[in-house]
């Protein structure tokens, strides 16, 4: 669930950004609502109770500002970035593996694609330059520099997180598009929209996707520009990943937390 945007110039890493208008409009309604808790079909209860937690995880989501509508995690703090395969560069028609996302708190950074598993849906990226008095600034000159990051659950058992368990979605929906015109057109939506819900269940694939779908099926709200957006239970660990939609029901799927820990394994400097 990405919605592409319209093309741009590539920006290297010594270059100033040079952005779309609907990129600019993106950049400003995260600056201007990184103190606001962004929901709906949610309990204001559910918020109030868990302010300190939400936040606390808040901080380590993306949102994707390139090319495409999408949504990420911080899993470490040197930078390294888990998305969904399908919402990661390099594409189809591309060779860049390099692209840009925005944290709540308004700072914005490159990030380099390192591996992508087209059959789990996930994608590694490393934060390579952050953007800094109107340049991008390599991460190796930035002294102790260091990201917020989600802390991903161990599984039990080899067992993903239980079915029936409370969890939060923090995604990036479509909330500004532009017409042919050029003209952009926004709705009710905002960036990084917190979802509430549970997990419904697990397709008999634990950990692989199937005709796309990721293994987990949840009931958290999503749209476009979810892809990528983690999945958190109420101790704030990190247990999924949402990644599509199922036409048919509705259901929305993500990957499991089997898939992930799968998929980082094989990241020695991740353990």
């Amino acid at each position: 669930m990405v919605k592409k945007l319209k093309k741009k110039k590539n920006i290297n890493t010594n270059e100033k950004l040079n952005l779309s208008k609907i990129q600019k409009k993106i950049i400003s309604l995260v600056k201007k609502n990184n103190s606001l808790f962004n929901n709906s079909f949610s309990s204001e209860k559910i918020i109030n109770s868990n302010k300190e937690l939400i936040n606390r995880i808040l901080s380590s989501c993306l949102c994707q500002i390139s090319d495409f509508f999408g949504s990420a995690v911080c899993i470490n703090e040197k930078g390294y970035i888990l998305t969904c395969a399908h919402a990661a560069p390099p594409f189809e028609d591309e060779n860049t593996k390099e692209s840009l996302y925005i944290f709540p708190s308004g700072e914005i950074i490159k990030a380099l694609t390192l591996d992508k598993d087209e059959k789990i849906d996930l994608a590694l990226l490393q934060i390579i330059s952050v953007y800094k008095n109107n340049q991008f600034i390599d991460i190796k000159n930035l002294t102790n520099k260091k990201f917020p990051y989600a802390k991903i659950k161990i599984p039990e058992n080899s067992q993903n997180e239980a079915k029936g368990k409370n969890v939060f979605c923090i995604g990036n929906p479509c909330f500004t598009m532009e017409d042919d015109d050029g003209n952009i057109e926004n709705n009710e939506y905002k960036p990084f929209w917190i979802s509430f819900g549970k997990i419904k269940g697990y397709l008999k694939d634990p950990i692989y996707c199937k005709n796309e779908l990721g293994p987990l099926i949840h009931n958290c709200w999503t749209y476009w520009g979810h892809s990528g957006a983690p999945i958190f239970n109420f101790d704030g660990e990190l247990v999924g990943m949402h990644n599509s939609w199922n036409e048919k029901n509705a259901d929305r799927h993500g990957n499991s937390l089997l898939g992930i820990n799968k998929f980082l394994s094989k990241f020695d400097f991740l353990k």
